[in-house]
């Protein structure tokens, strides 16, 4: 638990003029030159343990450590925790921005379809990029030399950079206007629906938020005897795990040295059992990888998650390896789904649906007041404002995808089934401390699932697909965990959760005005990154996925008939596949089953939210570290009970710590490397990408 504020920051509420300029230029900051550090230094990201940001972290260890000689230098320099609190939400809600969560894949995904579609005969067929509406492409979908090829190659001349205004921003103004919008409507959507359900999971439900206790120990570190940053088995760990990546960052940058090797080679059991190495995700799994700060973080989580974590991706591999010898094939894409894709979207459905009914009391007294009924000492008036706020922003993004093409029935699903997928990633991250989560399953691949090719249609087929790729393409680092986590540790040092709020999304809009700006002056100074997730396989992947459906139509010879139905009409003529109903279905069931029994019987050791996670690239890369977690728990336990349990959590928040400032070591030295020599650094990661 963290310690109670002063009464000084009390009447403060932690928002003082310098936390919220402090707050909104580290915001600006991180947004902007995080694709800089990202994507043209190609450093370890600024966002590497995604909820558990390297940089804003290591930012805040800096900051404790600094409030104790700052505050002998002169006591009114000294952050209080309550400011530094302000400080750590800004910096984590901009996290959402400069990386996977928008603006890795924004501008390439905008901009290269015209160069992927002049190159590839099977799209123009039936004439794909006629469907999208051209507000939504750069150059309005049409190759321009300027356009797009001062994007691949880049406009600089010699070492000179361009200027902004060598940018042909008149050509990137209409998608501009199309896009931001709906970006920052769908964070309002998410910071008014973080307000909604704020008190529901904090008070009511009392989840654990292990992310933002983590972070409320950093903050409230610099104090008395017993606080953190005063603790020796705090500064072991840190240590420890420091030099470790010291000393394997170094053999990065000169091979010849010491490795201290972090992966296990366990591919001999390949040999005895051969099935293991055809199923999906098998291989991966005889090589498992060892995080520290996963280790560690199974400290601060509920031992039934820690070992659902660890389980998930050796119990998918043993299904896998079933389902395989029996010829079932349970391959999915990224983008149209498939079995694994459907069932993971299930159980989000039914995990979305216990969470609903857990709190149908307070989530009903709010909308009823939101709608101008319900009695006012239920519910704050913060609370019925945000939801105001959310059905209005919701509206209009719907009424936005009907004005790109799309029907309204499929525009509405699309609207919720984004929500749904930005909430379930926060709900995760607020109940187990999860802080890589992908759901791998899009909005598109479920209407497609549900409705069918035919019932869609080529047009919403298109649009559907690309308005995901732009908006919903990684939730795990969407705006919603972020300021779910941020607001819990604002909730904690008693600062207001509107003015969280407010604060929240005036960083956002910051940050994501200067991040736009700094970005497509890098893409047309230097040329795109060609390993940039968007540079190929986000365009490519709308087209992909819709190719298909469209040939299929075609010799079907239900092509035409299917671009005249009307909006009821495609509801009537909903086909829904029966490997996604059976998917589907599966994934609720799987929920529901563990989560009555996690609920009716005491002893049960499994959560549901297994079912989420399992069969996505976090499960496979943490599942063992997972598991050696929930093992070095349990023998902790068992050996000295809660005592030592409490007395190892300075140990293990110090491994968190110095695992994140490893790599921020490695990150500053990449870039002072380059600043000094222009040369290309060397990329030291510690975490999966």
């Amino acid at each position: 638990m963290l310690p109670r504020p002063l009464p000084a920051e009390r009447i403060l509420h932690g928002v003082t003029l310098r936390a919220v300029i402090l707050g909104l230029l580290g915001a600006t900051l991180l947004a902007s030159l995080g694709y800089l550090n990202d994507m043209v230094l190609q450093l370890e990201s600024v966002v590497a343990g995604h909820q558990l940001p390297i940089s804003v972290f290591v930012l805040v260890l800096l900051l404790a450590c600094a409030a104790w000689p700052l505050g002998l230098l002169r006591r009114s320099w000294r952050l209080a925790p309550a400011e530094l609190a302000v400080v750590t939400t800004l910096l984590l809600v901009s996290c959402s921005i400069p990386a996977r969560g928008l603006m890795e894949a924004f501008t390439p995904t905008v901009a290269m379809p015209a160069h992927w579609y002049s190159i590839h005969p099977g799209w123009r067929k039936h004439a794909l990029m006629d469907y999208l509406p051209p507000e939504m492409l750069a150059g309005g979908g049409q190759y321009d030399d300027r356009v797009l090829g001062g994007f691949l190659t880049g406009l600089r001349k010699g070492n000179e950079p361009i200027g902004l205004g060598d940018v042909p921003w008149a050509q990137w103004a209409p998608p501009l206007k199309t896009w931001l919008p709906l970006v920052f409507l769908m964070t309002v959507c998410m910071v008014c629906l973080g307000l909604v359900v704020h008190r529901q999971w904090t008070h009511r439900e009392r989840l654990r938020y292990p992310i933002a206790d983590l972070a409320g120990s950093l903050l409230a570190g610099g104090g008395g005897e017993e606080h953190l940053l005063r603790r020796r088995a705090f500064w072991i760990g840190l240590g420890a795990v420091l030099c470790l990546h010291l000393v394997n960052g170094l053999h990065v940058w000169w091979p010849d040295g010491i490795e201290i090797p972090m992966t296990l080679d366990l591919r001999a059991i390949r040999q005895r059992y051969p099935a293991i190495g055809r199923a999906p995700w098998g291989p991966q799994l005889l090589t498992p990888t060892i995080y520290p700060t996963v280790i560690a973080f199974s400290f601060f989580v509920a031992s039934d998650i820690s070992l659902s974590f660890g389980l998930a991706q050796p119990v998918v591999v043993a299904l896998a390896m079933i389902l395989t010898v029996h010829g079932v094939d349970i391959s999915s894409d990224y983008i149209s789904g498939g079995p694994t894709a459907w069932q993971r979207f299930g159980s989000y459905l039914a995990f979305a649906g216990i969470v609903l009914y857990v709190g149908r009391r307070h989530y009903g007294a709010v909308l009823s007041r939101a709608l101008g009924g319900g009695a006012r000492g239920e519910v704050l008036g913060y609370e019925a404002w945000a939801c105001r706020i959310f059905l209005l922003a919701a509206a209009l993004i719907a009424a936005k995808f009907i004005l790109l093409g799309l029907d309204w029935p499929l525009a509405v699903l699309t609207v919720l089934l984004m929500i749904l997928t930005f909430l379930m990633v926060a709900r995760i991250s607020a109940e187990t401390g999860l802080f890589f989560i992908q759901p791998r399953w899009q909005p598109f691949a479920v209407l497609l699932g549900l409705l069918g090719g035919y019932a869609m249609g080529p047009k919403a087929m298109m649009i559907a697909a690309f308005l995901c790729a732009v908006i919903s393409l990684d939730p795990s680092q969407s705006v919603q965990p972020y300021f779910i986590n941020g607001l819990r540790i604002c909730d904690r040092f008693e600062i207001r959760p509107a003015r969280a709020a407010g604060l929240s999304l005036g960083a956002y809009g910051l940050g994501l005005a200067g991040a736009v700006v700094l970005v497509l002056w890098s893409n047309y100074d230097r040329g795109v990154p060609v390993d940039a997730w968007g540079y190929r396989r986000t365009p490519s992947s709308v087209f992909d996925a819709v190719t298909p459906q469209v040939d299929t139509l075609a010799l079907s010879g239900e092509l035409d008939e299917s671009r005249g139905l009307s909006s009821v009409q495609r509801i009537a003529r909903m086909a829904p596949s029966d490997r996604f109903l059976w998917s589907v279905g599966i994934g609720i069931v799987l929920v529901l089953v563990f989560g009555a029994l996690r609920l009716r019987l005491p002893w049960w050791p499994l959560h549901p939210v297994m079912f989420l996670v399992w069969a996505t690239w976090p499960a496979l890369a943490f599942s063992f570290s997972f598991l050696l977690g929930w093992m070095v728990k349990q023998l902790v336990a068992r050996l000295g009970g809660s005592r030592m349990h409490h007395a190892a959590k300075p140990l293990m928040i110090g491994i968190i710590a110095g695992e994140l400032l490893g790599g921020a070591v490695f990150m500053v030295a990449g870039a002072v490397y380059h600043a000094v020599t222009g040369l290309q650094p060397e990329k030291y990661m510690i975490f999966p990408r």
